[in-house]
């Protein structure tokens, strides 16, 4: 079996007017703007097709191919902007995707300014088998065959048809703010046609099918914001009261066991790193299966019939654990981990008999790579590459690094050295940038490949990655401890790590920058303002540097859940959020700062970057400034990334001291 490769065609840069002066790199930036060529990659039920979401033209694209030739089948393309592609397959010939198609909504009236329009992603449900035939829109803005009112398709429960050529599929009425009610319907996977099944009980729900893909639990939000699970029994959601006594905030059922008699759950019971457990749905008792000390786990493996046999987590390093060494998935998982023994294994599609098996390989010096193995061969074959344009004997060295907070609280987080420099003992006056993870809360950095990381670092620059307080991965009680902390102790984090490094003679105190986006580009404002002679330069990109603006333009304010998050997370009193908003600080700035934003941002819309640009040009202060037209507060496309990696990349060695009178890019 052959390795796919594709030619990958070169991107032009996208000039504008206020793109920032231009300086000689000493890599190309291509390479790093590229998104991973190959990702969820999916087999058929019976093993005839394989799946994959790709990029073609600068498109998302799902492609099949045979999978005993590894030939290429169909490209599924898709109109409007690129969003991320959801699929599934319905049956051994049917694919059934859910992708994200732009509109534009106005803003509330309360905008700061004249900009009230922003874009926002309706899902739309498409059908489509292997080779291309049978094409059919299901479900979506454009409408559909429902016997209820017009409603806005919003996930796919289950998309395997066992028993009738269906999936389960949820919705709610158009506009709906309060996210309620969700209904789920039954929907015919070839011609669409919809058919009301049962209304959820709960804000948010998560709803669970068994093995037969039936619906049988749910999991959701009161109107308390409690959590409350309930089962189906003849058409009924009857409230689980000995399970909802036994879980908490930290309660994540994945799915039903076996026997319908319990649910596997991601669960901490006081606050600490989520373990796995099983929960017995009508005693409420739990036995716990694997849970770590100090991160949670991140991904669980279940074979065919719903037995666990394997879980994953990243204390450092990315590891899988076998929790039932008897299983017979878990003894390939065993047998497969001695071929790639420097690499994380992943079970992420089989067949219905389980006899093959879609493995996904990475690690510290692997972006990424997918496998095919058949049991009954005991063949073991490299289909896919994610990213085969990378040499991996030249990826940077990633190592982790633990330290103490400002308050000994203990932290964590990973430096990526410069190309060339193989060890922490060898990193002497290196120059550093900081760059700070988004969220904060829910997400964390990981010891994998990052593109931007090992960009820098190929440029001679240090990368340091904080897993602060309020972090994701390390239970409840540590994220807690960043809520309402965004201006405060999270920057102190973040401060002190770089200046364990500077201490421990690896960083240059004269050379530090520090870049981020989402909350990352408020941080990147906010602790240049609290240490205003540490850092020389800070990229903000999409950040939020009126806080109080949160509450009044963007996404976030359209829910009650999404705004229950956000004052769990920063609080709503106005002083408060005024002493924590980096715009209302820049007095103290004294760091040179790179604003980037996406124009049609729909959760932090670009009135953030707009009013900080008019704040900075009143002060004099010296920045530049970045519009990037088409883009949401991610990335759509390889272009807007090597924008925004160029400019960021000019911008740090010009303020680092890393280029001559000449503009050429030098060595530190």
């Amino acid at each position: 079996m052959r390795i796919l490769t594709l030619l990958l065609s070169a991107l032009a840069f996208a000039a504008s007017a206020q793109q920032p002066t231009a300086v000689k790199t000493t890599v190309d930036v291509d390479d790093y703007a590229q998104f991973a060529l190959w990702q969820d990659v999916k087999i058929s039920p019976n093993g005839d097709y394989i799946a994959a979401v790709t990029w073609q033209d600068g498109k998302k694209v799902l492609q099949t191919f045979n999978t005993t030739t590894m030939e290429p089948i169909h490209a599924i393309k898709f109109r409007g902007a690129n969003k991320d592609i959801e699929y599934h397959w319905a049956n051994n010939e049917r694919l059934i995707t859910k992708r994200l198609f732009r509109s534009e909504k106005n803003a509330s009236s309360n905008t700061v300014n004249s900009y009230s329009v922003y874009h926002t992603y309706w899902p739309e449900f498409y059908g489509v088998n292997a080779d291309g035939s049978h094409p059919r829109y299901l479900q979506g803005l454009k409408g559909g065959r429902t016997n209820s009112d017009k409603i806005s398709w919003i996930d796919i429960v289950d998309a395997e048809a066992k028993t009738d050529d269906y999936m389960l599929a949820v919705g709610s009425p158009y506009d709906d703010k309060d996210d309620l009610p969700v209904e789920v319907f039954k929907v015919n996977v070839k011609y669409g046609r919809a058919i009301k099944h049962s209304t959820s009980p709960v804000y948010s729900p998560k709803f669970l099918t068994d093995k037969d893909s039936q619906l049988r639990f749910v999991t959701g939000y009161d109107k308390e914001f409690r959590v409350r699970s309930y089962i189906l029994k003849q058409d009924k959601w009857l409230a689980l009261d000995a399970l909802n006594r036994r879980t908490n905030q930290s309660f994540e059922p994945i799915r039903l066991d076996s026997q319908n008699q319990g649910v596997y759950a991601l669960y901490s019971r006081k606050g600490g790193p989520r373990g796995l457990y099983w929960f017995d749905l009508d005693s409420g008792y739990r036995k716990k299966i694997f849970q770590h000390k100090q991160v949670d786990i991140d991904k669980i493996m279940f074979d065919n019939e719903h037995n666990v046999y394997a879980v994953s987590f990243d204390d450092g390093t990315p590891q899988t654990k076998i929790v039932d060494v008897e299983n017979p998935s878990a003894k390939v998982l065993q047998l497969l981990s001695q071929e790639l023994p420097e690499q994380t294994l992943q079970v992420v599609s089989q067949t219905d008999d389980g006899n093959t098996k879609v493995i996904y390989s990475f690690g510290a010096n692997d972006p990424g790579s997918y496998w095919l193995y058949d049991v009954k061969n005991k063949r073991f074959d490299l289909i896919l590459k994610t990213r085969p344009w990378v040499d991996t004997t030249s990826i940077a060295k990633i190592v982790p690094m633990q330290y103490q907070g400002y308050d000994d609280l203990p932290l964590s987080g990973y430096i990526t050295l410069p190309l060339g420099v193989d060890s922490i003992e060898q990193a002497k006056n290196l120059p550093f940038v900081v760059k700070v993870h988004g969220g904060p809360h829910g997400h964390r950095d990981r010891m994998i490949y990052d593109a931007q990381a090992q960009l820098y670092a190929a440029n001679g620059i240090g990368v340091l990655q904080v897993n602060f307080r309020g972090s994701g991965g390390f239970g409840a009680d540590f994220r807690g401890k960043g809520y309402k902390r965004w201006g405060t102790d999270i920057q102190q984090d973040i401060i002190y790590g770089i200046r364990s490094l500077v201490d421990r003679g690896i960083a240059n105190e004269d050379k530090l920058c520090i870049v981020g986006a989402s909350f990352g580009g408020f941080s990147a404002l906010s602790s240049s303002i609290i240490a205003p002679k540490l850092f020389k330069c800070a990229v903000a990109l999409n950040g939020a540097y009126d806080l109080s603006l949160l509450y009044k333009i963007g996404k976030l304010k359209e829910t009650k859940l999404a705004q229950y998050e956000l004052t769990l997370s920063i609080g709503r009193f106005s002083s408060k959020l005024k002493s924590i908003s980096p715009i209302e600080h820049l007095d103290k700035l004294k760091t040179a700062v790179l604003v980037i934003h996406g124009e049609n941002d729909s959760r932090v819309p670009i009135e953030h970057a707009q009013a900080l640009q008019e704040k900075l040009d009143k002060m004099g202060h010296d920045y530049e400034y970045l519009a990037i037209d088409n883009m949401g507060h991610q990335f759509n496309n390889a272009e807007q990334k090597q924008q925004a990696l160029s400019a960021s990349l000019r911008f740090i060695q010009k303020h680092l001291g890393l280029v001559t009178t000449d503009d050429q890019a030098i060595q530190p």
